[in-house]
């Protein structure tokens, strides 16, 4: 039993050194980072921005703010807790797609910036572009945890998923750190909304790499090559 055991330790530490030498592994940790820098910076503007009155924000008031903040919440749980069953049923696999979408998407976002959305108070389509953003942000971290989970050895899922955690969580801090910078230099939200954008095309072009691991490709040999 213990000789099974170190055996195991061994080999986990073997191919932990092995994902180490494949980018795909810096790439889900950068990607962890982006969402959590767009999820941390989204939930830190969204609640002054709708409240404080213009032109510093849009002005419904704090009890409105507040409700808004909690259906993009809703939402957003929501696209966490179905992503799976999406990357099953409607992406078929190609965890590459649901990503770039997820950044893509959460884009929608940008526009809460135009007075034709903010403009007439709480409306269908200022509920809409939430409810998108929020979706699509929702599934981001969701599908790179199990990207990696389907993409690695068992052994080391854990040590490569608490890699990408561990360090991605830090763009939160960051995050809301360059937001709070933006708002104090420009005294609006206008500057904070377009870094969250950037933020966000920036890791849809960054998904683009996206590729399984080839150290481990006998895990995934019975996946279409175009699954991702």
């Amino acid at each position: 039993m213990l000789i099974e055991e170190h055996e195991n330790a061994g080999a986990g530490v073997k191919d932990f050194k092995l994902a180490l030498g494949e980018p795909v592994i810096y790439m889900c940790v950068v990607y962890v980072f982006l969402f959590n820098w767009l999820i941390q910076a989204i939930n830190d503007l969204t609640p002054g921005y709708f409240a404080v009155p213009s032109p510093v924000g849009v002005g419904f008031g704090a009890m409105v703010a507040g409700r808004l903040m909690m259906v993009f919440q809703f939402v957003f749980m929501v696209g966490a807790v179905v992503s799976g069953w999406l990357n099953d049923k409607v992406y078929k696999g190609n965890y590459k797609l649901q990503v770039m979408l997820a950044f893509l998407l959460t884009n929608i976002y940008f526009f809460v910036k135009f007075p034709g959305v903010v403009g007439q108070g709480v409306n269908p389509l200022l509920l809409v572009v939430m409810i998108i953003s929020a979706f699509f942000l929702g599934q981001g971290i969701s599908t790179v945890m199990a990207f990696i989970s389907k993409s690695y050895p068992e052994h080391i899922t854990g040590k490569v998923g608490g890699m990408s955690m561990g360090l991605g969580l830090i763009g939160g801090t960051v995050g809301v750190s360059a937001g709070s910078i933006a708002l104090t230099k420009t005294h609006n939200y206008q500057a904070s909304i377009v870094i969250v954008v950037i933020i966000a095309i920036i890791g849809f072009f960054l998904a683009i790499a996206l590729r399984k691991p080839k150290v481990f490709a006998q895990l995934h040999d019975d996946i279409p090559k175009n699954r991702d």
